[in-house]
This record gives C-alpha cells, sequence and structure tokens, in this order.
C-alpha cells in the first residue's frame, strides 16, 4: 500500500483521508503480526499435556484448534478491512489438498455415522472438523507469513524437538519428574507426546526441520543455529531407536539408503573433483548401511547385539517370525480391510468409521488372547482405501507424489537445493513407517508445514531477500533495500473488486468469523470443562453431587460425550460395580444407563457401546429382574451385527446363564468356541456358566477351566 507523507498534501480532505488509511494500515499490521504469532505458536504442540483423562492428544488438540480459531478471527478481520492476501491456489499442492478435501466430505456423506465422520472423538481428536483446521493453518501460514517466518518456525519446532528428546532420554531412565513437567512411566519412551509410535513419528519431521535450519544457518553464517540444528538431527536417530518403534526404525535406514543414493549418482556424474569425492563418500556410507543391516541379519542372535536398546523388537521378528506379535494382527487387519473396501470401494465407509468395518468383518483370530478392537488398520494406505475409497487413496498418493516432485524438482541452488537430500530421507521414512502406522494430528500439521515450506521457497530467485535480513548486514546493498521494501509494500494491497462481490466477501468473512469464535467455545472450553466435571464426579461420595457434576458433564450432548459417558461407566463398573447393582443407587444407575443410549443414537459407529449397555443392564438386573430380558435381545442384536465377534456370545451365555438357562447358556458359549476353538477366553466363558449350573456340570466346568489354562499358560 503506498502511503503519502500528510505533510506534502495540501488538500485538508485527501489528507484526512490518508490519516484514515494510515490508521487501517497500522491495525491490519498489528493483526497480522499477532495472527503469524498464533500460528507459530502451534510449534509448542507437543508440549501441551495436562494429568487428566484420554491421554494426552485431546489437550494438544484443543490448545492446537484454540490458536488455530483464533488466527481465523483476526484473519477474517483483516479481510473485512480490506487487506488482499494472494495464494498460490494453483500449486498442486494447494489444489490436491482441496481435492482430498472434497474426498473426505463425500466420503462423509455416505458413512455409517455421519457425526462421527464429522466430529472424531475425544481418543483420536479428528474427524472433517478437525481436518478444516489443518487446511486453516496450512493456508494461514501460506497467506500470512514472509519467507523467513518459516524459518523462525521450524526453529521453534526444533527446540520443541530437543525439549522432547530431552523427556524421552529421562524416561527412558525413569526419571519421574524434571521440571515444569511429570514424566510418565512407560517401558518405551514417549516423551509428552503421550504414544511412542507418534513420538518417533515426530522425530523424522524433527530431522527434517532441523536439517532446514541447518543449511539455512550455513547460508547465512548462522553458527548457533547450525550447531543446534546438527545436535537435533544426530540426536533424533538414537532417540528413534530408543523407542523400538520398528516401523520408523525400518523407515528411517530406507530413508537414509534413498538419500544416500541420490548423492551418490547426483555427484559421481560430475566432473568437478570435489563433487566427485562427495559422490563416493556417499557410496562408501550406503554400501556401509546395507552391509551393517545385512549383518545385523545374519548375525541376530549374538549377545552383542542386545547391548543396543530395544534390540529385542527387531530380533525377536526375525528369530521367531511374526506369530504372536503385532505384525500377525496387522496382518489379519490388513485383510479383513481389503474384504470391507470391497463393499464399498469408491468412497469408503467414511472418515474415522473404521469400527463398523472392523465389526463386519471381523476375524477371529484377533481374540486369541481376550477381547480386540481396532478403529485402525495400522497402515495408513489401507486405512485411506477403507474410509475413503479408491478416489481418496488415488488423491492421497497425487498429494505425496506433489510433496516429492516438490522436493526434487530442478531448480537454481537454493536453500530447497540444499535440503534435499535431508527431505527425502525424511520423506521416505515418514511413507515407510506410516505402511506401519497412521497419521495422527501432530504429523498432519508437520506435513503441512513442509507442503507449504515447498510452496513458499519454490522461487530461489527470491532468497537473496532473507539472506540480506538474516545475516544483519549493516549496510543493506540497493538491490536487498529494494526487495525488502517491495516485500513490505505486497503485505497489505488495497482490495481493488467491485462494490457488490467486495461486500458479499466481506459478508462470508464475517461469518467465517463468527463459526471460528463460536468454535472456542462451543468445541473447546466446553468439552474440556466437561471432562473437568465428569472427574470430579469420579471423586465426589456424594451423590447429589455426582448428579450435579454429571448432568454438567453430560450436557450440551457434543463430539466428547461418546467417550467422556464412555470412560465414566466402564471407570464405574470396574471399580464400583454395586452402584449398579444396588437399590438405593437406581436413579443414578438409570441416569448411566439413559447416557449410554443417548451415545448409540448419536454414534452408531462405535459397537463397544452397545458392550456397555449390555453389561450395565446384567449389573442392573440383580435388583430388577425384568431387566435381563432387555439385556438378551441386546446381546443377540450383537450377535446379529457382528456374527464372528465372541463377546457377544459371551454375554449371551452370562444372560442365559443368570436366568437359570444353563443348556442354552451352554451352546451360547459353545457356540463361541466353534468360531475360534483356541481362543482361550471362550473356554473361560465356557467353564463360569457351566460353574453356574451346580453339581450337575461340575466335570465339564472343570475340563473347560483347564482347556482355558492350556490355552494361556501366563493366566
Amino acid at each position: 500500500m503506498i502511503l503519502l507523507d500528510i505533510e506534502n498534501v495540501h488538500e485538508p480532505r485527501i489528507s484526512g483521508a490518508r490519516v484514515v488509511l494510515r490508521e487501517k494500515s497500522y491495525i491490519i499490521k498489528s493483526m497480522q503480526i499477532i495472527t503469524r504469532y498464533l500460528l507459530f505458536g502451534i510449534a509448542l504442540m507437543p508440549l501441551i499435556t495436562l494429568n487428566l483423562p484420554f491421554g494426552t492428544i485431546v489437550w494438544k488438540i484443543f490448545y492446537m484448534r484454540i490458536l488455530i480459531e483464533l488466527a481465523i478471527i483476526l484473519f477474517c478481520i483483516q479481510k473485512i478491512r480490506g487487506a488482499r492476501t494472494p495464494l498460490p491456489w494453483r500449486h498442486p499442492i494447494v489444489l490436491l489438498l482441496g481435492a482430498y478435501t472434497v474426498s473426505f466430505i463425500i466420503s462423509m456423506v455416505g458413512a455409517v455415522s455421519p457425526y462421527r465422520a464429522i466430529w472424531g472423538n475425544l481418543e483420536r481428536g479428528e474427524g472433517l472438523i478437525t481436518w478444516f483446521h489443518y487446511i486453516a493453518f496450512f493456508l494461514l501460514m501460506l497467506l500470512m507469513w514472509k519467507k523467513d517466518d518459516w524459518i523462525k518456525m521450524f526453529r521453534l519446532s526444533l527446540i520443541v524437538g530437543i525439549i522432547l528428546m530431552l523427556y524421552g532420554a529421562l524416561q527412558y531412565f525413569h526419571v519421574s519428574y524434571f521440571p515444569p513437567f511429570y514424566i510418565m512411566s512407560a517401558e518405551r519412551p514417549m516423551s509428552l507426546v503421550g504414544n511412542t509410535a507418534f513420538f518417533a513419528t515426530h522425530l523424522i519431521f524433527v530431522m527434517m526441520m532441523a536439517s532446514i535450519v541447518y543449511v539455512h544457518a550455513k547460508r547465512v553464517g548462522s553458527h548457533a543455529w547450525k550447531y543446534i540444528a546438527a545436535l537435533g538431527m544426530i540426536a533424533a536417530i538414537p532417540m528413534i531407536f530408543t523407542t523400538g518403534t520398528r516401523g520408523t526404525i525400518i523407515g528411517i535406514v530406507a530413508g537414509g539408503m534413498v538419500a544416500l543414493g541420490y548423492i551418490c549418482i547426483k555427484n559421481l556424474i560430475q566432473q568437478d573433483k570435489e563433487r566427485k569425492k562427495k559422490g563416493i563418500i556417499a557410496c562408501a556410507a550406503l554400501i556401509a548401511i546395507s552391509g551393517t543391516a545385512l549383518f545385523f541379519v545374519m548375525t541376530k542372535d549374538i549377545s552383542f547385539w542386545k547391548v543396543i536398546p530395544q534390540s529385542e523388537r527387531l530380533i525377536s521378528p526375525l528369530s521367531q517370525g511374526i506369530k504372536g506379535t503385532s505384525g500377525e494382527s496387522r496382518l489379519i487387519l490388513w485383510r479383513m480391510s481389503f474384504e470391507a473396501w470391497k463393499e464399498r470401494p469408491i468412497f469408503g465407509w467414511g472418515q474415522e468409521n473404521y469400527l463398523p468395518a472392523f465389526e463386519k468383518y471381523f476375524d477371529p483370530q484377533l481374540d486369541k488372547t481376550g477381547e480386540t478392537w481396532f478403529d485402525r488398520s495400522h497402515n495408513n494406505i489401507v486405512d485411506i482405501t477403507v474410509t475413503q475409497g479408491i478416489v481418496g487413496l488415488v488423491i492421497y498418493i497425487a498429494l505425496m507424489g506433489a510433496i516429492v516432485c516438490a522436493v526434487i524438482k530442478k531448480r537454481k541452488k537454493g536453500l530447497i537445493e540444499g535440503v534435499r537430500p535431508y527431505l527425502m530421507w525424511g520423506l521416505v521414512a515418514y511413507v515407510v513407517q506410516n505402511l506401519l502406522l497412521f497419521d495422527q494430528p501432530l504429523s498432519y500439521l508437520h506435513l503441512m508445514m513442509i507442503a507449504g515450506f515447498l510452496i513458499a521457497w519454490r522461487k530461489d530467485d527470491e532468497e537473496v531477500s532473507l539472506i540480506c535480513e538474516e545475516a544483519k548486514q549493516a549496510d543493506l546493498s540497493p538491490a536487498c533495500a529494494g526487495m525488502a521494501q517491495e516485500e513490505e509494500e505486497k503485505e497489505i494491497p488495497p482490495s481493488s473488486a467491485p462494490k457488490a462481490s467486495a461486500w458479499v466477501s466481506k459478508g462470508a468473512y464475517a461469518v467465517i468469523g463468527i463459526i471460528a469464535a463460536y468454535a472456542i467455545y462451543a468445541w473447546n472450553v466446553t468439552p474440556f470443562k466437561q471432562i473437568q466435571y465428569v472427574e470430579a464426579a469420579k471423586k465426589t461420595p456424594n451423590q447429589e453431587e455426582i448428579f450435579e457434576l454429571l448432568e454438567k458433564g453430560f450436557y450440551p450432548y457434543n463430539f466428547a460425550q461418546h467417550d467422556l459417558r464412555a470412560h465414566i461407566v466402564d471407570h464405574e463398573y470396574s471399580f464400583q460395580p454395586e452402584l449398579f447393582m444396588t437399590p438405593g443407587f437406581e436413579e443414578l444407575s438409570s441416569f448411566f444407563l439413559e447416557s449410554i443410549r443417548e451415545a448409540r443414537e448419536k454414534d452408531s459407529a462405535d459397537p463397544r457401546m452397545l458392550i456397555r449397555e449390555i453389561q450395565v443392564l446384567i449389573l442392573m438386573s440383580t435388583p430388577k429382574p425384568e431387566l435381563i430380558q432387555e439385556a438378551e435381545k441386546l446381546a443377540r442384536e450383537g450377535i446379529e451385527q457382528a456374527p464372528e465377534k465372541t463377546v457377544f456370545y459371551h454375554k449371551l451365555a452370562l444372560i442365559l446363564a443368570n436366568q437359570g438357562r444353563y443348556e442354552e447358556a451352554r451352546d451360547a458359549a459353545e457356540a463361541a468356541i466353534a468360531i475360534y476353538p483356541e481362543a482361550s477366553l471362550s473356554h473361560f466363558q465356557l467353564g463360569l456358566v457351566l460353574a453356574m449350573g451346580g453339581d450337575s456340570y461340575h466335570e465339564d466346568a472343570v475340563k473347560a477351566f483347564e482347556e482355558y489354562e492350556r490355552l494361556d499358560p501366563n493366566s
């Protein structure tokens, strides 16, 4: 925006208009600065943790959503006040993200539970609403940031990554507290992320961001950031091995080999001796890594390797195969997923609707050692195929291809050229580990950062401006000064849209801003307070106070309620089952029962809520025997929905035994055994219902318990 000096303007009316323009420009610039720093705050998301239920993911989600919603509000105000922010919407990554979002919406329309597809749940914190936040974050970065802001973001994320690695190391050595955070006890380090595999995935992105900071620091002569970045890259590799996350370990090895192969080929074909020397060194490193990997496979059983932390997790599948490991479960899940995909091949079952597919095509082998549920297939490609169909999968593959193309695209020597091998390493590692895992909020957000960086830095001829600024040269050259001035002038160009379309645009931004303001309270503050109320209810002895707290905790109904109600009912069922069996607590137990039913009605995608209703009805039938008939009806409904899921046969057998119908109970229990005879819990359930039948069933009950112990010696 060109602003003339007021003193040089003699026309009072024009002078006053320009004063207004100056004030308007100042306000917009101030809001731009605040918006930029709100986006920087996303880098702190991995550090957000609270000592409340549902792990650490949900608190990170609330934090992320609020920051992005605040940024949206400020951005909308800027647009209403006339700021213009050009977006490179024709870039393939932007277009494919838009197409993927459309695929998301279409799959939601045909989902088993559209409610869950839109809102997700507390455990995962995903769904269409959260995806919109990721997209908003991505677009706001492109719209609001200058090129140097990406470097600032990566620097901040690198510092956060180093802090996470520090806490991961302390966790490995069983330190329980280091200011300001308490450290959860865990067999494998998960730091403050809350999940070991998610922590390992995050370290891949820390490596990529550290590499960008490192190469940039070398270019501008910042020795401090060069050493900090080198520390981050070097420390991330042993920490990943310490987590024992096999997919991530395989990923960084595969990624490293691809990157070294690229360096080797690129430099060996050059005439320059120094370049050839780099190529030879890369080839030697590639051979060394390949040889070490081969040597490890051949000598896996020698004691030397067991000195390495978590090496047993790599050695065990190589020595004993995948039978009885998570690898065996994954193969079963992938077969089930293929059958589910064949039923809905085009647009899938709907985002966050993997559970209905899991239930319908369940393979009882997964229940060999106990009741098992999966809401993900632990393969990102399979997850997308099941939930968004072949359309979503094709768009996703194209999107990842566009990101890779942005990395390997031939360009003048610049920052992306310098970090290309490191980004190739990280992206290959990310893709490979996702073949054994799935995306989650932290990986989505950091992938958005990398994709946005590749778009923002695609024009290497503009990098001189950033180098001049980062080097902090005392006397800028005219060229650098001119570019800096041009960058400033680009910030807030005046709007030239026709009046009618401008008012429509301003109205749309006003609506978006109002929705974002409402979302802060309704979608974040309210669920957060509800969790606190329910947690307080668990510790309150007074029944009236419990009712008051649960009323606040259960209403208004929102996406948090399914998991929140499941949490409190599971807690009472496990630790105070007498609450459901004592006449004096009928009102409270009925309140719990109705809350379960409402959750089932709102979100039918999770069959576990049906199991909870059956369990509560069985207990409540102690003072009110007529409820047992309702429990039986629901158990048979569960068998009809999931004929291969033995848990419903177990519940039916127990219900029938409680009614004295022991032969029918026996038939139900034996039906579960017939589905998969190797499932130890089915034999235990048979023994239990036979033991309830008294002396006439005693011998058969003993045989059932003996079979249970044979199948599960550690029981």
